[in-house]
Formats: C-alpha cells, structure tokens, sequence
C-alpha cells in the first residue's frame, strides 16, 4: 500500500461518506494543496490513535516522513491531540503507547530543528 491508499483506507474508516468522498477527490487530483494534505494527515493521526492494529505505526511514518510538508499549524494541531489522547489514555496497548511516545518525541525535535 503506499501513502494515498493508507491515506485513504483511514479516511474512510474516520469520516461520514459523503465527508470522505471530498477529502478522497482532493487525494485524487495529485497536486494536494499543502493545507489538503495537513488535514488528511491530523485525519489519519486521529483515527489511528487507540487501534490495536498494523495502522498506527505505518500512520506514524507517512507522516514522519512528510514533517516537513506540514505547516506550523498542522504540527502544532497535531500535538495537541497528543496532550487529549494522552489525558484520555487512548494510545492503545503498551508496544502502541511507545510508538506514539517515540512518533511525538520525533515531531518535537523536528520542531525544534526549524
């Protein structure tokens, strides 16, 4: 699978139809604007927070590989939902609590490198 389809596969498990179906012809078109692309990803983050499945940790490193194609805002959006998963301890099985430990602790030296 590569990063649209896994894009993909956890926007139409997170969002209502007819929300996934505009956020899928927004993939489709293949010049994502920069915004699209920060939505998708706080989309696929969210869903994949508490799921006992192969989905976080391969969410994890589609959007680590593309820190840099975030905004400022996307990156800040994104930890905060770290602080409400976190309070509401929805990060999953131990082995999961580690990878999001590890996938937050990446993003803020990321931001701290900018």
């Amino acid at each position: 699978m590569n990063d649209y389809e896994m894009i993909e596969h956890a926007i139409r498990r997170t969002w209502n139809e007819k929300v996934s179906n505009r956020l899928m012809k927004i993939v489709s078109r293949g010049n994502m604007e920069q915004e699209d692309f920060g939505t998708l990803c706080i989309c696929a983050l969210r869903y994949c927070h508490g799921r006992k499945t192969y989905m976080p940790s391969m969410v994890q490193r589609i959007v680590r590989n593309h820190f840099n194609d975030l905004s400022d805002k996307d990156l800040r959006a994104i930890l905060e939902d770290e602080e409400f998963q976190s309070h509401m301890e929805l990060c999953g099985d131990d082995c999961d609590k580690f990878d999001w430990q590890r996938f937050y602790g990446d993003l803020r030296a990321y931001m701290e490198e900018k």
